[in-house]
């Protein structure tokens, strides 16, 4: 392989982990965003459930009490949302950092070369794909349109 091909490789494999390592720092965003989310959420069930005990008396005000349950299932409820959000952005980021990890272990390779040059090739006959999927839809939404005018 010549230098010149090797360094655009280089560039090609620079960019792929500059792209991986600002999706990994995006979801580490996110992901503290909603463990924070989360801790506020768990705060306030508690701060509700000892409001619920200390204003437990029903005859002061008998639809408290199952105003507050249901304050209490509605948090429980986006608690868990946001804790299923997190386990699977979780396993995003744990297959990015793994994807990263085979990507610098590739780059040590001797036949590193052949191994970027193959993947590029895949990528850039994906992307080509995706561009004739598209003219095909649109191709076909065409026909279907012209023969609907007919």
């Amino acid at each position: 392989m010549s230098t010149g091909g090797r360094e655009g490789l280089e560039v090609w494999v620079e960019q792929n982990v500059a792209t991986m390592r600002q999706e990994r720092e995006k979801l580490e965003r996110r992901l503290h965003a909603l463990t924070t989310e989360i801790k506020k959420l768990e705060a306030q069930k508690e701060q509700m459930v000892i409001s619920r005990e200390e204003q437990r008396d029903p005859e002061l005000n008998p639809e408290y009490e199952l105003m507050m349950e249901r304050g209490i299932a509605r948090v429980t409820n986006k608690r868990a949302e946001l804790k299923q959000r997190q386990s699977e952005m979780t396993k995003r980021l744990n297959a990015l950092e793994y994807e990263e990890r085979q990507l610098m272990t590739v780059l040590r390779h001797e036949r590193f070369g052949e191994w970027v040059e193959l993947k590029k090739r895949r990528d850039e006959t994906a992307a080509e794909l995706e561009r004739l999927e598209t003219e095909l839809r649109q191709l076909l939404g065409s026909m279907t349109s012209d023969l609907q005018a007919e």
